[in-house]
């Protein structure tokens, strides 16, 4: 029997009887031992279980009631917008070293895919098991229900129940019958697991933390492998969301075998099958043969047998979705949604036989070029090797299929492989609402008035009135007498599934999919209970419930004794807010019915009716009832912050542009204010209904682990997309939408996000697209930029191929005009766009990727990658926007030049430039150190040379001098680069600076362009390169040692004695650099050629006393440097 939370509302509390009425004491007739290890080897532990939920916890609603003034919950804010960013935070404190720069580089992931490592569901080796607990029961003609075996150990607990849970009511008169009941686990036991749970977290805790601390000191590599990894807080990806002990799902079938030997001619047993999988209708075609077999064989064996079949399926290659991934999933049709992710899990498994190392499988999840040897055939993927393995993808991404021997016999299995919350079991809305809906088309009975159910009126649809009892915490019971228990069982789990959408919680830990008058005592203390019956006596006692399902007849009933809802301070106050509109709130109490539907659920109805009628599918109306449960929660939050001046449904956080009301609006969009205050009126009654209980609270805890799991929190993308889909707006106003949009959706969860806002069934991409035809071409460029960015994640392709024609073509113009005129600025490389526009998404393209988003002081760093003719590879980036930044008003620009061994990331996370520069209006670029991943032979032998150290020149050294262009790459193609695809940038104006070989490069750079630069500084340079050992290695190997009179023009001493103009320069070195003792800098040489040729009057030098070479160093001083920059850039 399903089960509630231990919280009841006073009236109603459960006291503390429950348990004790249980009696979970020990049993032992026909078990396999009391505590024993399973045939499998696993020790198995005596639960105790029982049908009812305990009473010993209090739930959180027994402890308050609805504040009258809801806030916010509390949260965690973090300015990130993407937790996978978390471990690039510099610490603190950590390891440092004098040269912090000479440390392993950052890699970067510029692929369309998720940044954390693809795991499965069910990982090989597990130690749970898919099935905890096998059970037979018996009907006695002397005894009644009994139990025979249990296996692989007893169930301490109420034995007897159990066996009538099994054998329901009118049994021998059927041949077959299916149900469904679920168990909840002792609270005692579930406390010294929550406690092992809890440690477990706070040791992978610590590890990660100690791991983000090697990490961040540059003595790990990000992917590489340490003690503890393969861990990595699997429990700690996303919330549990969990109301107490995880319930014991039980899927039951009776059989009744005709015996003339037997007592009344006839045999009645029952077997059940006890998972945590809420996808228990699985076991079916097992149950069928297990249980025929147990009447052929009635013994401890034949359940021995089942319990090893199930427990050795193999979902090990179902790969674990995160919260994003599984709602794209669950909300759309298509077959091939994530099938990547299902390719990826069987390269890795093929690698793993072969026994390749951790890293390559890593690298193998992470890109899809590396995984070779898969082959599409029709609709099935399957992957053969010279061993003859083979390994096949779903056809439907939606279901995971594999076998379970049994006796021999292969069963087909297919698992869902993304399962909503409230979700048990096999059940069909569909059927459901076909069930009250054509009588009351037929022959429509007015209900009775009851504000919190009949908002439409007397004659308010009857699947309404049962949502609106379930939302509400009425007691609902599903009435189907001379039906199979199976029948009945099902509509109880519709039910739960209707209210929920996917969303709310607290509906099936109270369901009692079957239940009899027995234990009609138990049930009355289970606050707002959903139970299915048999027995016709329930119908004559209405105080027993609120609403009555009939089942056979197709028609519900309001309790004649059901309690009056009370008149609450929010439908008062909205009232005296409102007056206007205080007559729509009693919609719900009016005799007559509702002409002008202001809730808007007749013609929600309506359409689901159409939709069934059309055939479209369960999942289409699994999907509108999402939405409709997600409407009613943001209009919930409306209401709260319309009454009582704050939502606890609505986080608030820190805008990404909060002097822009057209994108830091948030929450659920109307057309005007006469609609949204009529369908406010309208729903107040079930608002203020459901704000009274469980699983508004439970929806509110969700909302605050979510929300920290949510990759982009500066911005509400429902609310956005919203307006575009419903309102008329000004130029200007979807000018700012589709820029938001385009600016703060880069990564793949980000995407996802997105995506998850604008679901196939709702035109999918088709408002976004309309930005292809704004008459401002800078929101057209954004909107391709976009586009492209969703072409290439791994679901948002198949949002992209839903496009019509006209808007893909639109996109293909648009592309082409730009792809034309950058190359007219890169002087004429050819890049021809295919015609397709589905092919074009393929081929490679000089546009930026951006890899992740992470807000910094106000702006936004980007993370971003492109195809560099240059260099002959993909280059990676940094790049700092201020939130002054916008195409009317561009700013200027700080190309900041590494070091040796650095990236583009030790900049913008240790430089701490970001924090002037947002002040100052000043954006800041952050670009690599050189080429990588090129293979060339002995670029990776030394750190002083070849990756990570380009010095910032163009090679013409064999075999450096095809790619080691780096001084061309900085002046030219980058900046060309970014001045064309970020329209915020002011191209005329740029500064430069850089530290070490960084600051190197950027008096070099500097010198040799003169008026490129605004102005130059430099953190400890290398001043001298000609006359150090690092120097002279570097353009040996770069410029060849018999061209050392070439060297000089890469020099910045050589430079400065011919240099003829404004030499605008701050250049500070630290006195306790061991590299400045050792004679690696030489900054004494500079300054004394400076004062030779008269370049010295604009030119500081400043020694720092006690400073090294760190970056303790660079950000004690940064701020300095960047003000430099800004009196010349603002002149």
């Amino acid at each position: 029997m399903a089960s509630a939370l231990p919280y009841a509302p006073p009236s109603r509390k459960a006291n503390s009887t429950i348990m004790s009425m249980q009696a979970l004491r020990p049993t032992t007739r026909g078990t396999i031992g009391s505590g024993t290890t399973s045939s499998n080897g696993s020790f198995q532990r005596r639960t105790s279980l029982s049908s009812f939920p305990s009473s010993r916890s209090p739930s959180v609603m027994s402890q308050r009631r609805p504040s009258r003034s809801p806030n916010p919950p509390p949260i965690d804010t973090d300015r990130t917008s993407d937790p996978s960013t978390v471990l690039s935070k510099t610490p603190t404190s950590g390891v440092s070293s004098q040269h912090s720069s000479l440390s392993a580089p950052n890699k970067y992931s510029s692929s369309a895919h998720p940044a954390r490592r693809l795991k499965s569901q069910y990982p090989r080796g597990d130690t749970e098991n898919h099935v905890e607990y096998i059970l037979v029961a018996s009907f006695d003609i002397d005894k009644g229900p009994i139990m025979e075996h249990q296996y692989p150990v007893a169930i301490t607990g109420d034995e007897h129940m159990l066996a009538e849970l099994m054998l329901p009511d009118q049994a021998h008169v059927r041949n077959q019958d299916w149900t469904i009941f679920f168990l909840h686990k002792d609270t005692s036991q579930d406390e010294e697991e929550a406690e092992e749970k809890a440690e477990r977290r706070r040791l992978r805790k610590a590890k990660k933390e100690a791991r983000a601390a090697l990490f961040e000191s540059g003595n790990v590599d990000p992917l590489e492998r340490v003690e503890g990894s393969e861990e990595d807080s699997s429990e700690e990806d996303e919330p549990e969301g969990g109301e107490g002990p995880p319930l014991i799902y039980v899927l039951n079938l009776v059989n009744t075998k005709q015996d003339k030997t037997a007592k009344r001619g006839a045999v009645v047993k029952a077997m059940a099958i006890c998972t945590r999988h809420p996808f228990l209708h699985i076991y079916k075609p097992l149950l069928l043969l297990a249980l025929e077999e147990y009447f052929k064989t009635p013994q401890p064996s034949t359940l021995a047998e089942l319990y090893e079949a199930v427990n050795t399926m193999d979902l090990s290659l179902m790969p674990k979705l995160s919260i994003l991934e599984r709602h794209l999933l669950q909300a759309s049709d298509n077959k091939d949604l994530f099938v990547e992710k299902f390719e990826q899990m069987i390269q890795m498994r093929m690698a793993e036989d072969k026994g390749e190392a951790l890293d390559d499988m890593a690298a193998m999840s992470e890109s899809p070029e590396r995984r070779p040897g898969l082959v599409r055939n029709g609709t099935k993927a399957h992957v053969q090797q010279l061993i003859h393995s083979n390994y096949s993808v779903p056809r439907d991404t939606h279901e995971f299929e594999t076998k379970v021997m049994y006796n021999g016999i292969p069963i087909p299995i297919k698992v869902p492989v993304a399962v909503s919350p409230e979700t048990v079991g096999d059940f069909s809305l569909v059927k459901l609402i076909q069930t009250y809906n054509d009588p009351h088309v037929k022959s429509p009975i007015p209900f009775a008035l009851h504000p919190h159910l009949t908002t439409g009126g007397v004659h308010t649809h009857p699947i309404i009135v049962l949502v609106n009892a379930m939302l509400t915490q009425k007691r609902v019971i599903f009435l189907g007498h001379n039906r199979p228990s199976g029948e009945v069982a099902e509509a109880v789990l519709a039910a739960c599934a209707l209210a929920s959408g996917g969303i709310l919680r607290g509906f099936t830990r109270h369901a009692f999919p079957y239940t009899d008058l027995s234990k009609i005592d138990d049930l009355l203390k289970v606050p707002g209970f959903i139970a299915g019956v048999t027995n016709p006596t329930f119908e004559n006692h209405p105080e027993w419930w609120d609403v009555l399902c009939d089942i056979p007849s197709g028609r519900m009933k309001i309790s004649s004794r059901i309690e009056q809802a009370p008149l609450t301070e929010g439908l008062a106050n909205f009232q005296q807010q409102n007056p206007a509109y205080a007559s729509a709130t009693n919609v719900a109490t009016s005799t007559s019915q509702a002409a002008s539907d202001p809730t808007g659920d007749a013609a929600f109805m309506n359409d689901v009716i159409r939709s069934i009628a059309a055939r479209h599918g369960e999942g289409v109306i699994r999907a509108k009832w999402r939405d409709w449960v997600v409407k009613f929660t943001r209009i919930s939050a409306q209401f709260e912050e319309s009454v009582y001046g704050a939502s606890a449904l609505y986080i608030g956080v820190e805008k990404a542009e909060p002097g822009n009301e057209n994108v830091s609006g948030h929450g659920y969009v109307w057309p005007d204010d006469h609609a949204k205050f009529r369908e406010l009126a309208s729903n107040v009654n079930r608002i203020e209904g459901w704000r009274a209980t469980r699983s508004y609270y439970s929806f509110k805890q969700d909302l605050v682990q979510l929300y920290n799991f949510r990759p982009l929190k500066a911005l509400d993308l429902h609310h956005l997309h919203d307006r575009l889909r419903m309102t008329k707006l000004t130029p200007g106003a979807s000018r700012d939408i589709y820029v938001a949009m385009e600016r703060y959706t880069h990564s793949y969860d980000e995407i996802c996000q997105l995506l998850a806002v604008a679901p196939e069934s709702h035109a999918g991409l088709f408002y976004i697209a309309l930005g292809l035809f704004h008459k401002d071409r800078d929101v057209r460029m954004r909107v391709v930029d976009l586009l492209e960015r969703i072409s290439d994640h791994e679901a948002g392709r198949h949002w992209w191929k839903a496009l019509s024609r006209f808007e893909k073509l639109a996109f293909i113009r648009i592309r082409r005009e730009a792809e034309a005129e950058m190359r007219a600025k890169l002087g004429g490389v050819e890049r021809d766009i295919p015609a397709d526009g589905d092919a074009m998404v393929l081929g490679r393209r000089m546009s930026f990727k951006t890899t992740a988003t992470i807000a910094s002081f106000g702006g936004k760093l980007l993370k971003l990658t492109h195809d560099a003719s240059t260099v002959g590879c993909e280059m990676a980036l940094n790049l700092y926007l201020p939130p002054k930044a916008s195409a009317e008003k561009k700013v200027p620009v700080i190309f900041y030049l590494a070091g040796l061994t650095c990236t583009g990331d030790n900049g913008a996370e240790k430089g701490f430039f970001q924090s002037a520069a947002s002040e100052k209006g000043i954006a800041v670029v952050y670009p690599d150190t050189s080429p990588r991943g090129l293979n060339i032979a002995g670029e990776n032998d030394s750190w002083d040379f070849g990756t990570g150290a380009g010095f910032y020149i163009d090679a013409t050294n064999p075999p450096y001098s095809t790619n080691y262009k780096m001084y061309s790459y900085i002046t030219s193609e980058l900046p060309s680069s970014l001045f064309s695809s970020f329209p915020e940038l002011d191209s005329e104006r740029k500064s430069i600076m850089g530290h070490s070989m960084g600051g190197h490069g950027a008096l070099t750079l500097f010198l040799k362009n003169p008026g490129m630069y605004k102005s130059v500084s430099a953190f400890a340079p290398i001043s001298n390169p000609i006359n150090c050992p690092w120097g002279e290695k570097a353009f040996k190997g770069y410029l060849g040692e018999e061209k050392k009179e070439g060297w000089k023009k890469h020099d910045a001493t050589e430079l400065i004695g011919e240099f003829k103009g404004e030499f605008p320069a701050l250049i500070d070195v630290g006195t306790g650099d061991n590299f400045y003792k050792q004679g690696q800098l030489l900054p004494e040489n500079f300054e004394a050629a400076a004062k030779k040729s008269g370049n010295d009057s604009n030119l500081t030098l400043r020694y720092q006393e006690g400073y090294d070479h760190s970056y303790f160093f660079i950000s004690t001083f940064g701020r300095d440097h960047i003000e430099h920059a800004a009196k010349y850039l603002f002149a």
